[in-house]
Parts: structure tokens; sequence; C-alpha cells
């Protein structure tokens, strides 16, 4: 739990290498990854009290601010830093009236089909993996907003805009984020449609496609929204 705070660290990659580990049962590896996180350590600033505005209310607000934000050239975690330490990024703004994690999921998702990014796609990748360690916090509300601060940084730092949205979606809260089951029953019928995408994929050399390929498996798999089956295309589509 004391790690959530930056959980930002290095664009998200010991949160998603702790989930590989975790899903793997490998001691050394989740040593490993918490050694990372805490080495890389990335605050997003300090988490502020719950606002009386919904989720994707908030993104409107912060999308408008940011649309002509440009990012000092260089990694994606100090571009994450930036925008975290911009004036126009008010932590006390920052938090909805409630938030669970297929809200996040839902958000990241669609704004990856936008445009593909490849920020967003660390998007997919790192709510997949925050799903996955979640159950292990003493406090998944606060790691969830945590989570949420650090994600909408990220997301900031493309200038996506907010423009197909399902908000069917994005106010679903029938999932509990207390839920240590995997899921993978839910969305089962339609699981073949992605089982028949991952040959396409055996043969990549691209990390970040099988990863986000898996991601998109798993969370299709727990979610059941369709999008991830349109992200595995968009992402296959881009790589040919």
């Amino acid at each position: 739990d004391l790690l959530f705070p930056g959980v930002a660290a290095s664009a998200f990659h010991p949160l998603i290498r702790l989930a590989y580990a975790l899903e793997m049962n490998n001691e050394e590896e989740v040593a490993i990854s918490l050694a990372f996180w805490g080495s890389e350590f990335q605050s997003s600033g300090q988490i502020g009290s719950p606002t009386a505005y919904q989720l994707q209310d908030i993104f409107t607000v912060f999308g408008k601010r940011f649309l002509d934000f440009k990012p000092n050239p260089g990694i994606i975690a100090e571009k994450i830093r930036q925008v975290s330490r911009d004036g126009n990024f008010k932590v006390e703004q920052i938090q909805p009236q409630s938030i669970v994690m297929d809200q996040v999921a839902a958000l990241t998702l669609e704004l990856f089909l936008q445009n593909g990014d490849f920020i967003l796609l660390h998007g997919i990748t790192a709510t997949h993996a925050m799903r996955i360690v979640l159950p292990f916090s003493r406090h998944p509300g606060h790691a969830i907003r945590c989570f949420w601060q650090a994600m909408l940084a990220a997301v900031l730092v493309t200038g996506v805009q907010r423009t197909a949205l399902k908000k069917r979606d994005l106010d679903s809260d029938s999932l509990s984020v207390l839920d240590k089951n995997t899921g993978m029953e839910r969305g089962e019928g339609r699981g073949k449609q992605i089982a028949d995408r991952l040959p396409r994929t055996f043969g990549s050399t691209d990390d970040h496609t099988i990863k986000l390929v898996y991601s998109c498996w798993r969370e299709h798999a727990f979610y059941g929204f369709d999008g991830y089956l349109d992200a595995i295309e968009k992402r296959l589509a881009d790589s040919d």
C-alpha cells in the first residue's frame, strides 16, 4: 500500500511486472518488481478528497485544459511527471465522487480505440495489471484513486479528447474491486473470438503487442467489454 502513491513509476512498468509475477506465483519476481517500483517511485501529487463529479466529467474538464499541452521530449515517465507538476493539474479537482476499476478500464480502452497511442497502450496493460494487484491491497479504495490520478496524468500527455466513450461502460458499478477471482468465466462465450486472433501474435517480436493482446484477452474475459476485441484488431493491423 505504501507504493500505490508512486504507481506512475517507470510508466507503470513495475506494476505490470508485479502483476505477471503474481499470476505466475513467482516469489523472486515479486521481490524484484517491488524493488523496481520502490526505486522508481513516482508520485502524481497528493490524493485529494472526492468531489461531487463523475469520472467521465472530470476527464472532460482536464482534457480541455491540456488540449494544447506539449510535453518535452523524453521518456513516458518524464512526460507524466511534467503533467502532474503542471499548474492545470489541480489535484483537489481530480477525484470523482465514486470510482471502481471497471470505470478506469473502460476509459483507457475507449481512448486507445480512438487513436492507438503508445501511452494509451500502456493504459490498457496497466489497468489489467492493477486489477491483478489490487486484491492484495488493504486499502483498495485509496489504491484505485492513486492509480486513477496517475493514469489521468498519463492520458493527458497524449492530448486525446473524449469523443466516443460509451456511457454505459463508464457508469457500470456492478463489479466488486474486492473480488479476488480471475473472472475468466465472464465473457466466456465470446472468448473464442480472441482465441482466433491469438495465433497472429505468436510470431511477433514486439513485446508491447504481445502484452496488449494478453491484457485484452484477460480483460475481455473479466469485464466483457467487446472493445477489447477491437483493440486487438487495431494493434495487429498497425503492426502488420
